[in-house]
């Protein structure tokens, strides 16, 4: 009879490797995967070996099978399967890719190096900005293109500054009806390409009977918004700088927009007052038609002139025409489809992805050559970049959307979790107090561990074997001092053995027999100190958990040792898992064990951002104080946690500057897909920082990322 815990994981080996049963079979991993799988189908498979990193766990064996060299395995196995998590599989292959037998992934699939493909071979990542600044010391005169060159916007769309607008007028009067379309289609109406936004505006105006207060607060709101979007390229702003204290600069630009507007976002983003700018709507010139560049040219006819921008048509070919050199540079969205993550660009489909594009655009790509020391490949710089372009968006959207269930689900309050709730409900509160608008659900941080509510379980019962054979692997003193509270006399004869759980169960209850007067009593103690605390909290059938993933055990239990019904909010979800009321955010209806979510996938990467800065909750009092295991790895960096949460809440507010309304789930699964496949990274020197631990079922840690 296969244990329900784990049927999912036995039915998947047997589908993938069904086919494999005659054959020789070593397992890459000593965990609680491998003791699954060599318990419950040890008696249908060979299996011969099993493989781990560590070269001092050769020769100790786990049900019988011999933990073996690499060499070793070669000779008495004819494949290898690495039965670990999905995240390290290209790591663990990478160990081992001179194995001259099969190397097979769990999902069934032949296991093989990644060679990513080059995000671009073009001549763009040749340069940088040093070398555009000795090609303009010949020329005379230097003139730079304004938006997507010097300035650009955090919209991924030039028209969603209209949408934008059209959201923040119709917040404040309904009377305009849908004022974005009748935008839009004074654009498309125009004939004449050197209009200005007043001219925009009459044109509306002239074809309805709005009151001119109501004008000139759609054109102000507009403007707003193009001050809130706009920022300055950094490295662009200074080369103009320092050009124009050597040479003639002149800004030239195809723009709608007042030049007193523009000068003020000139101004805002650090460019000198001292250049000219010469903008097409006043001068009744156009770059694009060449009209500009012909009048510039008479103007300047015995300079050498070259012009530097990010439009193919009015800032390269058209000047060329008049005998202007050029010098192409790529605008921030140009950048993003050249880089190694120019497969995201083709998911953005609403407003909402597109206003959370162009922040991701202004972050990894305002930098004109900030990608050509990496040849476009995208890196994550610092922990504030990894917070505001993984995490960011992910926890922002997790977090609406909780909100909203609760009010679907008339939910008084939500509870998150311990510890992956530590940074949840502090992020939850910040997303409260710049969402003015909003009312949110009142929220609270429950500290609790999975190994309190199993004791806590198992107290009521008065049956401690789910406890105890809860899945584990280490030495056998460990176990029973941070399973159970209890440290072994020196001279147990057992104390350094290894054991496996749960398939050497029966063992380990004989080994526990001499010590249960000492250890089960103050389990009772904890358990009921822990259900007192549960008590001062009131929780209701009215009340919510906040988890991450999966199965939803916590939630079970604590349902179970309340008496009530209580719903959780997860990430992922195994739909089919148990009978509790689940609801999974990042998760499609038909997706029912969360296979196809990339942000499953990196799991163990999201929960070593997601803790707390103390070890796991071994118990808590009636007042709500709590004793915990030492702190591990991921809060001895708690410095790196901090910076990236920092990061989220750089992303919350400029998104709420801009949006408020979440962002699709498919999208960001989508941005974590691209984290998945490696087309984003991080520093390398940042990587030290996590760590995967869960000493609930083994003490040792291991870094996510090697």
């Amino acid at each position: 009879m296969i244990n329900l815990k784990f049927k999912d994981e036995v039915e998947s080996f047997n589908k993938n490797f069904g086919k494999f049963k005659n054959m020789r079979i070593a397992l890459y991993g000593i965990g609680r995967m491998t003791s699954v799988i060599l318990t419950e189908l040890g008696m249908q498979y060979n299996f011969v070996a099993l493989l781990d990193k560590d070269p001092e766990n050769i020769g100790r064996n786990i049900r019988g099978v011999p933990i073996v060299s690499v060499e070793n395995a070669e000779k008495v196995a004819d494949i290898i399967i690495i039965n670990t998590h999905r995240n390290y599989w290209n790591i663990i292959f990478h160990r081992i890719r001179d194995v001259k037998i099969p190397v097979y992934y769990l999902d069934g699939t032949i296991a093989r190096t990644e060679v990513l493909e080059e995000s671009s071979g073009n001549e763009y990542w040749q340069k940088d900005v040093k070398d555009l600044e000795r090609e303009v010391e010949n020329y005379d005169i230097v003139t730079f293109d304004l938006f997507d060159t010097l300035i650009a916007r955090s919209i991924l769309i030039p028209d969603d500054v209209q949408n934008l607008s059209s959201d923040r007028l119709n917040d404040i009067t309904d009377s305009l009806g849908n004022f974005y379309d009748e935008r839009k289609r004074a654009d498309s109406l125009l004939s004449n390409k050197y209009i200005n936004i007043d001219e925009i505006y009459d044109i509306i105006w002239n074809k309805n009977s709005y009151s001119e207060e109501l004008k000139e607060m759609a054109k102000r709101i507009e403007l707003d918004v193009e001050r809130v979007v706009s920022y300055p390229r950094a490295d662009m702003v200074k080369l103009c700088n320092r050009i124009s204290e050597e040479k003639e600069v002149y800004i030239i630009s195809d723009m709608y927009l007042p030049t007193s507007f523009l000068k003020e976002l000139c101004y805002k983003a650090g460019i000198s007052e001292n250049i000219p700018l010469m903008i097409s709507n006043e001068l009744k010139h156009s770059k694009k038609d060449g009209s500009l560049w012909e009048q510039f040219v008479k103007e300047h006819e015995k300079s050498q002139i070259i012009h530097i921008g990010d439009d193919v048509i009015g800032d390269i070919e058209q000047p060329k025409r008049y005998g202007i050199a050029t010098a192409y540079v790529a605008s921030p969205n140009k950048i993003w489809e050249m880089s190694s993550m120019k497969e995201l660009l083709v998911s953005v489909q609403t407003k909402a992805e597109s206003v959370f594009a162009g922040l991701l655009c202004k972050r990894l790509f305002a930098d004109a050559f900030g990608l050509v020391a990496t040849r476009g490949k995208v890196i994550l710089k610092s922990y504030e970049d990894i917070g505001y372009v993984l995490f960011g968006s992910m926890i922002y959207t997790f977090l609406e959307w909780i909100d909203e269930q609760t009010k679907k689900q008339n939910i008084n309050r939500i509870f998150f979790m311990a510890r992956d709730g530590y940074w949840l409900i502090e992020d939850y509160n910040y997303l409260k107090s710049v969402a003015c608008k909003k009312i949110y659900t009142q929220a609270q941080y429950l500290p609790v561990s999975r190994e309190l509510l199993l004791i806590a379980d198992c107290d009521s019962d008065k049956e401690w074997s789910p406890l105890l054979e809860h899945p584990y692997s280490g030495r056998f003193c460990d176990y029973v001092k941070s399973r159970l509270h209890y440290s072994l006399p020196e001279n147990d004869e057992h104390s350094d053995e290894w054991i496996v759980l749960p398939s050497e169960i029966s063992k380990i209850k004989e080994w526990l027999r001499p010590y249960i007067d000492m250890i089960f009593p103050g389990l009772s103690k904890e358990a009921n100190e822990f259900k007192e605390y549960l008590n001062e909290l009131h929780l209701c059938k009215d009340d919510a958990l906040v988890d991450l993933w999966y199965a939803g055990s916590s939630q079970k239990l604590l349902s179970k040792i309340l008496g009530i019904d209580l719903q959780g909010f997860y990430m992922v979800v195994r739909k089919q898992a148990s009978d509790n009321d689940m609801h999974a955010c990042f998760q499609k209806n038909n997706d029912y064990k969360g296979e196809d979510s990339y942000i499953r996938k990196q799991s163990i990467f999201v929960e070593s951002f997601l803790t707390a800065p103390y070890g796991m909750i071994k118990s808590i009092k009636q007042d709500g104080t709590f004793m915990t295991e030492p702190k591990m790895t991921n809060q001895k960096e708690w410095n790196a946690r901090i910076r990236i949460n920092n990061g989220i809440k750089e992303f919350i507010k400029d998104y709420e500057k801009l949006g408020n309304r979440w962002i699709d789930t498919d999208f960001i699964n989508e941005l974590w897909k691209q984290f998945y496949l490696g087309n984003i990274e991080i520093e390398e020197q940042l990587k030290c920082a996590f760590y995967y631990d869960n000493i609930l079922s083994k003490v040792q840690e291991y870094p996510v990322f090697e």
